[in-house]
């Protein structure tokens, strides 16, 4: 199994990102369980994304509302770590003039009203 962090890689590899969150079916979510390795990737193989490191599921993967995500998901989803490297922020992740990064975690948390598979992770190994 794998998962693609694509703009999120950065804070994966520096040990700030432990969570994510997917827009999957699911039955795709079902195969996911705590304990289980995973290989993350800085994009989907198809599009020749690379193995860049080795995650730890700790849950299974939970149904949540993009609302009910706790304040510390600013940190654990990268956010933060983001913040204080702008520099890492790929350019594809378009920020407005004076918009920062906690602006667009709250848009992305009260912005849409969806659901999401939440999965919790630990790093083992960055490749």
């Amino acid at each position: 199994m794998i998962i693609s962090f694509a703009w999120t890689s950065a804070p994966l590899i520096a040990g700030h990102k432990t969570v994510t969150r997917r827009d999957w079916t699911d039955n795709y979510a079902s195969q996911f369980k705590a304990g289980m390795l995973v290989d993350a990737y800085d994009r989907q193989p198809r599009f020749k994304g690379k193995k860049i490191a080795l995650i730890q599921l700790q849950t299974d993967p939970i149904l949540m509302a993009n609302e009910d995500m706790p304040d510390e998901d600013y940190e654990a989803e990268g956010f933060g770590y983001l913040a204080e490297h702008p520099e890492l922020i790929p350019k594809s992740f378009q920020i407005r003039p004076g918009e920062t990064m906690l602006d667009r975690f709250n848009l992305w948390r009260y912005g849409d009203t969806g659901l999401m598979w939440v999965l919790r992770f630990k790093l083992l190994e960055v490749i």
